[in-house]
């Protein structure tokens, strides 16, 4: 501080504040009084202390610690320790803190009760927990007998005498505060010289917390608001540190949430239908099928592409081998082949020495291995205690036998609770079938779909807004009727949208094919779906079909633009949001028009495989739909 006196002490009302430089000089050989002048003698030894202006004049009062706790600081006219309210304390006060007691203000470790385990705790300043071991400085300030900072407090005044003529004090600054860009403390020897030396250890941070040694002694450096000392500028710094952080994490959300609506604004413009299926040369079906959930919905959604392709393409090369008639005879054929196929063998046989080696407490964890038969898993485990129990090696095993008896157990159907199930297959099983049938397969991401739903909906095109209320005061009171019925299962209102979905979808999508447009009451489908459902008949007359009675039977049809694409969106939609009440992956699978999809949102395997493309969707855990190929325009 600039208003410091001759002795070191500043004058009252001129606290230290942030941006202050002062120098620290160890003159041994000289006297106070030796600098009154305004040009000091040569030293033996200089050593500054610099600090760099701060971001801004205004630093808060630290909360941390009143500024009225007291400090035990020497008065030098007795050589006594009597308290002082931090907030009083100047440059150049010598103090002593005990053990578990936390430093006023930026001290210079003079001295302590064990020099080498003076230990500090800064986590409140830079949030590091780890204890810091401070040494004292290598040389005493004086080398005249009795006169080290040990004896300070003991009531000898000339022990203080001694200390002011071996020179411990402070002086104005040499230069300005702006003339300093590093915020860190920098300790420098003007002269290069001297035989001692003040090092970054010798500093303690306000704050900071002494821990291990008993007591230690230490001059008043810094008395501003922060600490200059603490790494990373102790907490005040950390506050503005932690600012900047949420700041950054706050840009980061908003760069992610514009990365986001750019996805879904590049999909919504980026695939058209139209131009997907002229770049592939197959007519695709506006929505993806479902397939039966017993295990073998893999099996089955790439059979019913393959059969599509082959039906409505033979022309496609690769396509020319019989299919079996029947996923199940699919899935037998198929396992066959994997049979033979080496790189699935090396795969099967990386997964079974895989679980022949781990801990029994795992394996019994694997969901995979207990939906295998009961023998296999017996032989599984039984293997698997004779290797981890050492009674036999890895190497001892037929592990290619034991692959035949895996692909053997995966091919057979398993029964619980008089339900029949396949072991549901996965990536392994895919990726062997697009090298084994030669097609190529896109798989739709699932962490996509949420995504691809709203890019579809903010891609709908070619509904006015007259349509759109149409459909919405006519067909929404209907469905809310059919999910409120009394009786009627929340799986049953899906099963009837979805139904009703179908059959305005066929219309839209092909609005010359007259039999679409008439569905007899009397089928057996829509007298289990819809016909005899609460509100199913309603629904059908709301979505544009008329009831009507044809030489003694009853039909619903619809005219010509009676059912329009304004209608199939709102039962897309109407069908998602009761999906997601109910946890039905209908939520995405209804809205989605597959055509659309981004091709960031594809997994594209066996590319070279050409134009033979089977579409998959993994809408859930072991369970997938397929998009069809239909019959070229």
């Amino acid at each position: 501080n600039p208003q410091l006196d001759r002795g070191g002490a500043a004058k009252e009302g001129s606290p230290a504040s942030l941006g202050t430089v002062y120098s620290l000089r160890y003159a041994p050989e000289h006297s106070l009084d030796a600098f009154a002048s305004k040009e000091p003698p040569t030293l033996n030894s200089i050593y500054d202390l610099k600090y760099a202006p701060a971001l801004d004049n205004e630093v808060p009062d630290d909360t941390r610690f009143s500024s009225q706790e007291e400090a035990q600081v020497i008065d030098p006219s007795t050589n006594t320790w009597v308290s002082k309210p931090w907030g009083q304390l100047r440059v150049g006060d010598l103090v002593k803190v005990d053990n578990k007691g936390h430093f006023p203000a930026d001290l210079l470790l003079l001295g302590a009760s064990s020099p080498s385990e003076v230990c500090i705790q800064t986590d409140c300043l830079d949030g590091d927990t780890d204890l810091r071991q401070w040494q004292v400085a290598p040389v005493r300030l004086t080398d005249q007998p009795g006169l080290g900072v040990e004896e300070l407090g003991g009531g000898n005044v000339s022990v203080v005498e001694g200390l002011k003529q071996a020179g411990v004090f402070v002086v104005p600054p040499s230069c300005v505060a702006s003339d300093w860009e590093s915020w860190q403390p920098l300790w420098s020897p003007s002269d290069g010289q001297g035989s001692g030396s003040f090092s970054f250890r010798q500093l303690l941070p306000r704050n900071g917390r002494l821990l291990v040694t008993d007591w230690c002694i230490g001059m008043v450096c810094y008395i501003g608001e922060e600490t200059a000392f603490a790494l990373g500028g102790g907490w005040k710094q950390q506050e503005r540190a932690n600012k900047a952080r949420l700041r950054s994490l706050a840009e980061e959300k908003e760069r992610g949430e514009r990365e986001r609506r750019d996805k879904i604004a590049s999909m919504a413009k980026g695939v058209v239908a139209e131009e997907y299926e002229k770049e592939t040369g197959i007519s695709w079906s506006s929505s993806f099928t479902n397939v039966p959930d017993d295990g073998n919905c893999l099996m089955h959604a790439v059979w019913l592409g393959l059969t599509s392709l082959k039906t409505n393409y033979p022309h496609l090369p690769g396509g020319s081998s019989e299919l079996p008639s029947s996923p199940e005879r699919f899935r037998a054929a198929a396992l066959m082949k994997m049979a033979k196929d080496k790189g699935y063998r090396e795969a099967a046989t990386n997964l079974l020495q895989l679980w022949l080696s781990i801990d029994c407490d795992v394996l019994y964890s694997i969901e995979d291995l207990f939906c295998l038969p009961q023998e296999f898993q017996a032989l599984i485990v039984n293997t698997n205690l004779e290797v981890t129990g050492g009674a036999i090696s890895l190497d001892q095993i037929d592990i290619g036998a034991l692959v035949d008896q895996y692909i053997a157990a995966i091919s057979q159907k398993q029964q619980d609770s008089g339900r029949e199930f396949y072991l549901p297959l996965g990536e392994l099983e895919l990726e062997t079938l697009c090298r084994i049938y030669n097609f190529r397969l896109q798989v739709v991401k699932t962490e996509s779909l949420d995504l691809i739903t709203e890019g579809t909906r903010k891609a709908r095109k070619g509904v006015s807004s007259e349509e759109s209320d149409k459909a919405e005061r006519d067909i929404r009171p209907a469905a809310k009727a059919v999910a409120d019925a009394p009786g009627t299962s929340a799986e049953q209102v899906t099963e009837l949208l979805q139904t009703v979905l179908l059959y305005v979808s066929n219309i839209v999508e092909n609005p010359s094919d007259a039999k679409f447009r008439t569905i007899r009451a009397a089928n057996a489908g829509f007298t289990k779906r819809v016909g005899s459902r609460p509100g199913g008949p309603e629904l059908m007359e709301a979505c544009g079909f008329v009831k009507q009675e044809r030489e003694g039977e009853v039909f619903y049809a619809a005219q010509e633009g009676s059912v329009t694409l304004a209608t199939k969106y709102l039962l897309a939609d109407l069908l998602a949001d009761h999906s997601k009440k109910t946890g039905g992956y209908e939520a995405v699978t209804a809205v989605v028009d597959p055509r659309t999809i981004h091709p960031e949102h594809l997994l594209d395997r066996n590319r070279e495989a050409g134009s033979r493309i089977v579409r998959i969707l993994n809408v859930r855990t072991n369970h997938y739909q397929v998009h069809l190929p239909k019959k070229p325009a």
